[in-house]
């Protein structure tokens, strides 16, 4: 887990889960996504058998989702998902892959589902129709 200072100072309090370990961060955007999912279960398992007394997935998945909502604007080029903010960290081209972007409309629209997050829809649709 990191946060989202590589970005902007501004951004230190909302965390994000790296798929890959790089410096600065590469905030690779489907990996986190899929953490969040692991995070849902992890919750709805606690949920129903109380072995997590502190809560940490709840209170993690919640964090993450806020974090999402704020940082997928960085995602966005031109109406497609960046697989990753390379392109503002390390200052390289965006990294923009077909395969990857039809991911990232997938799981938005299942977080969506879970959340009811106006800004995950929002990219979901952005995304969509960017394609059609």
């Amino acid at each position: 887990m990191s946060n989202l200072k590589d970005l902007d100072p501004s951004l230190t309090d909302y965390i994000f889960f790296e798929e890959y370990i790089s410096k600065p961060h590469n905030y690779t955007l489907n990996g986190f996504m899929f953490t969040l999912l692991g995070l849902y279960d992890w919750k709805a398992l606690n949920d129903k058998y109380k072995f997590d007394k502190e809560k940490v997935a709840e209170e993690y998945f919640e964090s993450g989702v806020e974090s999402l909502a704020k940082v997928l604007p960085y995602y966005d080029i031109d109406g497609f998902s960046a697989y990753d903010l390379g392109h503002l960290t390390f200052d390289v081209r965006p990294h923009i892959g077909i395969g990857y972007h039809g991911v990232h409309i997938y799981l938005l629209h299942v977080l969506h589902e879970l959340t009811g997050v106006r800004e995950l829809q929002v990219f979901e649709n952005i995304w969509r129709y960017s394609v059609e």
